[in-house]
């Protein structure tokens, strides 16, 4: 059975799945013949059709948007650096998915404006979940950068 490069749909044959294609030499996952990629973004191979012919793009449940999801956790996702983010789609500075970090919104509901590109929410006992008003001051980026890398350098 021949594997379909994800990037340049051409026959090819996979070292491993997952591997590199022989045609283009991406590193792309290697779908199998007949599949593609959940349109959610989850990366799982689904078939391109249904058994009765129509074209397939999601997994069962993955097209489902808010609290009808199975995977719904009331609008909070928490980052790999430990930050909050909530689901806020009209945020002028939400993510490609919608959410905004919770520090952020709680500084500019006390500032009664939205923040700039070039301003920082930073959290004074530099607890990162620790959203409290109190606990948030404004800084510009360069002066939060200065400011950390002044701590670091007391460290060593």
């Amino acid at each position: 059975m021949t594997d379909i490069c994800s990037n340049c749909n051409g026959p090819r044959k996979a070292k491993f799945a997952g591997g590199i294609c022989e045609k283009c030499y991406d590193r792309k996952i290697i779908e199998k013949a007949g599949t593609h990629s959940c349109a959610c973004g989850c990366g799982e191979l689904i078939p391109k059709i249904y058994k009765d012919g129509r074209p397939r793009l999601y997994k069962k449940c993955h097209n489902l948007k808010g609290e009808k999801n199975i995977r719904w956790n009331g609008g909070i996702r928490i980052d790999k650096q430990g930050y909050r983010h909530v689901l806020k789609f009209d945020h002028p500075f939400c993510d490609k998915a919608g959410y905004i970090p919770e520090h952020r919104l709680i500084l500019e509901k006390k500032l009664g404006r939205y923040l700039t590109k070039d301003e920082v929410a930073h959290h004074i006992n530099e607890v990162k979940n620790d959203n409290r008003e109190e606990n948030i001051m404004l800084m510009t980026d360069s002066e939060h950068k200065i400011y950390h890398n002044s701590k670091r350098n007391k460290k060593i």
